[in-house]
């Protein structure tokens, strides 16, 4: 069982899951890497695989967009089913299919020959996204909550934004990265994470897209001699991964880019931020320096202090 997986008390996945009428789990398997829910994966006696989906108390109203889009994109796009929903004390929880893969840079590194074809499919698979119905459930409150997230740290971007106007007719997944995106043998298996899906605009998940790729924090290196030769070759795919990805999606070039680039840079180091130095968090705010040059660099092309 995990404990204290949320910071809020002890989360006992089997009762969570009583809670959903599933009485038959074998052993859950806590999953790692998600920073914002508390997940378990499970077989039923079928030999399915499933994941639990813990929520925070606050994140009811992000727990039914996530999967009124689930909903929305079932069939059109690789991404996990929504099998049962409920509530857990007062927890929104939610059981989902289980989506097969591994997060697309560890495919990459398997088969490193596949980048440029898995690059390319992540960005088809945005692309494809992009041109879906947005859910009624979405348009409610839109672009509000996304774009005001950001309001209480960078009010003079929120502010711009708001008075372009930033659009809310696109389906967005806000989330959109090669760690929420999983492949197998050079082919796309699979989108995850979709918390942050929203009616918004395509801007602003292109912007946070080309962020992660390009800023997003690299895992230290044990070996301190190597770090220049390991870094260069970081840099190099990085740089392959986002070109392949634009190749993919179409036309990255967009009207306001700066604007739209500073919003997202700002909103994912804040994230990243409060995340540094979490339990089961790698990375230090020293790690974060690069997207902070980033951040700096995107508010001062936009003419924002």
């Amino acid at each position: 069982m995990k404990e204290k997986q949320m910071g809020e008390g002890a989360i006992d996945p089997y009762a969570a899951l009583s809670a959903l009428g599933v009485e038959s789990a074998g052993d859950l398997q806590p999953l790692t890497g998600g920073m914002d829910t508390a997940m378990w994966r499970f077989t039923t006696a079928d030999g399915i695989g499933h994941v639990l989906r813990v929520y925070r108390p606050e994140q009811a109203a992000a727990a039914r967009r996530e999967q009124a889009a689930l909903h929305a994109v079932a069939g059109k796009i690789r991404a996990p089913r929504v099998e049962s929903t409920g509530a857990w004390r007062d927890r929104p929880v939610a059981v989902i299919s289980w989506v097969s893969g591994s997060h697309l840079m560890v495919a990459a590194r398997q088969q490193p020959w596949t980048l440029w074809r898995l690059g390319v499919g992540l960005g088809r698979m945005q692309a494809r996204l992009h041109s879906l119905p947005v859910p009624q459930e979405l348009r409610e409150g839109a672009p509000g909550y996304w774009l005001d997230e950001a309001l209480a740290y960078e009010p003079a971007i929120v502010e711009r934004l708001r008075a372009l106007p930033a659009q809310a007719s696109t389906l967005v997944h806000l989330d959109y990265h090669p760690l929420n995106v999983l492949a197998h043998a050079g082919r796309i298996t699979g989108v995850v994470d979709w918390m942050n899906c929203a009616a918004g605009d395509r801007r602003a998940d292109i912007a946070r897209t080309a962020t992660t790729l390009l800023v997003s924090p690299a895992p230290p290196i044990p070996i301190r001699p190597l770090e220049p030769v390991v870094g260069a070759v970081r840099s190099t795919v990085r740089r392959l991964l986002y070109e392949a990805w634009r190749h993919g999606y179409g036309t990255t070039d967009l009207p306001d880019e700066a604007l739209f680039m500073a919003w997202a840079a700002a909103f994912y180091l804040h994230d990243m931020e409060a995340a540094a130095g979490r339990p089961g968090i790698w990375f230090t705010n020293r790690d974060l320096d690069p997207l902070r040059r980033w951040t700096d660099t995107w508010k001062r092309r936009a003419g924002v202090a």
